[in-house]
């Protein structure tokens, strides 16, 4: 036995009194040593020698104390009334809690029911109530986050979709709302790469001074600029993460000049290093300082360019409310001095807890209902337990009372025995409840925010520790829900020694429908949700993604700040250069992923309408294989050809008037419902008044998911509108897509060395994780579902078993007399099925309102659909059925002379 063996040992023997260790401890080291050395090289059978012997020792240790400490203590409370009045009451508490250990140990079955079943209700419950914590409910880390907005704007051409603001509007309200406190503007995150860093990729953001005014943030190192004065144009800031993995935590890191591709070719200046954990919306590596808002004249063009995001702080001393009336009138004041560029625009203020939770907050509320709803099923269960342990313990009760025990020292008793099984339940299910937030995390979807935040936290602790205190006041509660303490009624029928209790088998029928009532309301949800989810999955795209794998490059031109030719030409090179190899079938490139960017919006009107009528639409560029590759149906016209090119003079400066477009199928049907809309052009509102000429129309594309309408959606040439700063690259296979990865990469970088390339996903994954959230729901509100079908079944089993047993004569003579087996079995396992069809009914009434919480989260799913809650039904009564089967069985093997005979 090793030292450190040796020394556990000799502290297990701390239980014991120190007299008896120096008595015993020398031969039990020895008996010890002697049985560790007999299971040498065995880990499974050291385990167990070690947890026996821990258990033996401060089982044992315990009680040695215990009577140790009573024996001198006797004679001295004989003598000394005053003591016996003080002390008196802890040797009653130390005698009961051994008794109650004795008691459970000796009906393990009960025991170990009751704490594995309170486990599953507090540690799903503590993981889940975690992962909602974290992800939606906490506050954002910064001072007052309810203060903290985001302004949006919407258009009366795309109603419900948010869109960014125009720098006029933004300085509007940076100089006219008084009730702002600070006002910032900042940019989507992106990923670039390190020119000096082989290839790294690093995530970048901009963020002007009024961004970091408004969140109150402070560097770790270095400094920060809170105002445009202050600003260069070459200052970053970089995360503390990346300061690590980049620099190494070298401090000499500040004001030293770093050049990244991607951020236009002039070096930037690192002033400052952020706190560990610092984020804003995004995980970011990088951040750039860019000015909160134009400082000189703003054009027309500039003022229509809605390309800015909007953080604001509202003054402690208003409101939110006060602050989206101020934005309004001021949105208002500029559509009447600009009606051109502002008419039909509606700012949106809404808080940045919104929009950092978005839609995931739902989904928690839903977790967590499905949470407590599995504790209540466990609570109800574990009652019915304790229902049928007090009406068997009537006599156990009377004989107490009978020999001079109170009332208060029988449920003092139970108290104690709630106390054990509570405190066993509560450590084992934080223990679950850290295992199952690792799995929560490991399956929830990659979008879900803040998730590496989740933890088991003291807050969730506390949590399960009053579950289990209401545990426990329920259980010293047992025996008088059944009457055993009930004055003049603490009484017990014998006939020929058997005890009949008909208030137990009554009160686990009530919490038995109850049980069954919870159960078919979880199982509603998740028929509901799982078909959602397979609608989600049939739905059609409008395109293919099978065997397409997406690419997305961040290519480097060198400083060119208007790289459109460059872009163009890339594009080109790589479309006619992927297609010669052997298993690639089509290429394309494009400034957008489906599934997984949002693309830009445009508002146009229709050249001739004389109502002058704004439309909106999602616009992207593609190129001439695109149409191919993705799979896309060609209604009406053509698509685009490698002819269809604006001159290298036109693309380096930016004239785009007279493009080549593509629509959809409902767009053009909605513009034009009696006539064909090729030929037709469109006539851009933001910006320079360009015109588009509409040559072909697709069928109805869901690039933002299956379970998004079909919106708007125009194309246009990419050799007339090339993508910049990235470029999203498909090729089409017949086999495994991700074997192109590494070759794809290879010929990017043999036609244009440094240009990064990451993000290679299919399509098929983008598909698979727009639908996560919902399969996500799904499957926990499906697992919780089947943890109660679980319980139920373990509550008609013992419902139908506690019926047999406590009837077994009276069955006995009925069979004697001639009575058939299959009514007996019918009438035994009505016992138990009869409150599982109650409370399923009850369920099913409370399932049609229930329903509509989750109504969001559901698609192409009639909610009230009958169909669904008969599913629900018949699979709880199966699974009921099935849980009375054993029970049945032992019935059916009755004999009735020997019945009686035991009788």
């Amino acid at each position: 036995m090793s030292g450190f063996e040796a020394a556990l040992y000799r502290l297990v023997l701390r239980a014991f009194p120190r007299g008896f260790r120096q008595r015993h401890a020398g031969a039990m080291a020895e008996q010890f040593t002697a049985q560790r050395r007999a299971v040498a090289g065995r880990p499974a059978a050291i385990s167990m020698l070690w947890v026996r012997a821990v258990v033996d020792g401060v089982r044992h240790g315990l009680a040695q104390r215990f009577e140790s400490d009573r024996r001198p203590r006797r004679s001295a409370v004989a003598s000394d009334p005053g003591m016996k009045r003080s002390s008196g009451w802890l040797f009653d508490w130390t005698g009961d809690f051994r008794k109650v250990v004795r008691g459970l140990s000796r009906q393990p079955a009960f025991a170990m029911a009751a704490v594995v079943t309170l486990t599953l209700g507090i540690g799903a419950n503590a993981a889940v109530f975690a992962l909602a914590w974290h992800t939606s409910f906490q506050p954002l880390p910064y001072g007052a986050p309810e203060q903290l907005v985001q302004i949006f704007e919407v258009n009366t051409a795309m109603p419900g979709r948010l869109s960014e603001v125009s720098p006029a509007s933004l300085r509007a309200w940076a100089e006219r709302v008084e009730a702002f406190e600070a006002v910032g503007t900042f940019g989507r995150s992106r990923v670039i790469f390190p020119a000096d860093d082989n290839g790294a990729m690093a995530r970048y953001q901009s963020l002007s001074p009024g961004v970091f005014s408004a969140l109150g943030v402070r560097p770790l190192l270095g400094r920060i600029v809170l105002t445009d004065a202050e600003r260069k144009p070459d200052d970053v800031l970089i995360s503390y993460e990346y300061w690590q993995r980049r620099f190494g935590g070298d401090p000499g890191v500040i004001d030293r000049l770093h050049r990244f591709a991607d951020v236009g070719d002039n070096p930037k200046r690192i002033i400052g290093i952020m706190p560990p954990g610092f984020m804003f919306l995004d995980r970011t590596d990088i951040w750039a300082i860019n000015e909160s808002y134009s400082q000189g004249t703003i054009g027309r063009s500039y003022r229509s360019l809605r390309q800015d995001s909007v953080l604001a702080r509202v003054r402690p001393d208003r409101t939110k409310a006060e602050a989206a009336a101020e934005v309004a009138r001021v949105s208002a004041d500029l559509a009447a001095e600009f009606p051109d560029t502002h008419a039909g625009w509606t700012p949106v203020v809404v808080t940045l807890q919104e929009t950092v939770v978005g839609k995931y907050r739902a989904i928690a509320l839903l977790l967590v209902a499905a949470a407590c709803a599995v504790f209540l099923v466990a609570c109800t269960n574990v009652a019915g337990l304790l229902v049928m342990r007090a009406a068997n313990r009537r006599h156990e009760v009377s004989l107490r009372l009978a020999l001079g025990a109170s009332r208060w020292r029988v449920i003092r008793l139970w108290l104690f025995e709630g106390l054990v099984v509570a405190a066993l339940s509560l450590g084992a299910g934080i223990l679950a409840a850290r295992w199952l937030v690792g799995v929560l995390v490991a399956i929830a979807p990659a979008s879900v925010p803040r998730l590496d935040q989740v933890v088991v936290s003291w807050p969730m602790v506390v949590l399960g520790a009053m579950a289990a205190l209401a545990f426990v006041v329920v259980y010293a509660a047992a025996p008088l829900a059944t009457g055993v303490l009930t004055s003049g009624r603490v009484t017990t029928r014998w006939t020929n020694g058997t005890r009949t209790v008909a208030a137990g088998g009554r009160g686990r029928a009530v919490l038995l429908a109850a049980q069954a009532g919870l159960a078919v309301v979880l199982l509603t949800g998740a028929v509901l949700l799982s078909t959602s989810l397979q609608h989600l999955y049939e739905e059609p795209l409008g395109f293919n993604p099978s065997g397409v794998l997406s690419v997305r490059l961040s290519p480097y031109y060198a400083g060119n700040r208007r790289p459109w030719a460059l872009s163009a030409e890339l594009g080109r090179a790589l479309e006619e250069r992927l297609v010669q190899h052997p298993a690639i079938s089509h290429a394309a490139v494009a400034t957008t992923i489906p599934l997984e960017d949002v693309s830009g919006d445009q508002v146009f009107r229709i050249e001739g309408d004389p109502s002058g009528r704004h439309w909106g639409a999602i616009q992207q560029s593609a190129s001439p294989g695109y149409l191919d590759t993705l799979g896309l149906t060609l209604v009406e016209g053509r698509w685009f050809t490698s002819a269809d090119a604006f001159p290298t003079e036109r693309l380096i400066a930016g004239d785009r008037n007279d493009q080549l477009a593509v629509i959809t199928d409902t767009m053009a049907r909605t513009l034009w419902p009696n006539e064909s809309a090729v030929g037709k052009r469109l006539i851009s509102v933001v910006g320079d008044p360009n015109a588009k000429r509409i040559v072909g129309v697709v069928g109805d594309l869901k690039f933002q998911g299956a379970d998004q309408p079909a919106s708007f959606r125009m194309f246009v040439s990419w050799n007339q509108q090339p993508g910049g700063s990235t470029i999203a690259v498909f090729v089409k296979t017949t086999g495994d897509p991700h074997q192109l990865a590494a070759d794809v990469a290879a010929i990017v970088r043999e036609i244009r060395p440094g240009t990064g390339v990451h993000a290679a996903r299919t399509l098929d994954e983008l598909f698979q994780a727009s639908a996560a959230d919902t399969r996500f729901a799904a499957s926990l509100v499906a697992g919780f579902s089947v943890l109660a079908l679980l319980l139920t079944a373990v509550g008609v089993f013992g419902l139908v078993g506690y019926s047999i047993a406590e009837r077994r004569r009276e069955l006995a003579v009925r069979l004697a007399l001639g009575a058939r087996r299959a009514n007996i079995s019918a009438t035994a396992a009505a016992s138990g099925l009869m409150p599982v069809l109650i409370g399923a009914g009850c369920g099913l009434l409370a399932a049609f309102g229930a329903v509509r919480a989750i109504q969001g989260l559901l698609f192409g799913v009639n909610p009230l659909s009958p169909l669904h809650y008969l599913l629900a039904g018949s699979v709880l009564l199966g699974v009921a059925g099935l849980g009375a089967l054993a029970p049945l069985r032992r019935l059916l093997a009755i004999e009735p002379a020997e019945a009686l005979r035991i009788e």
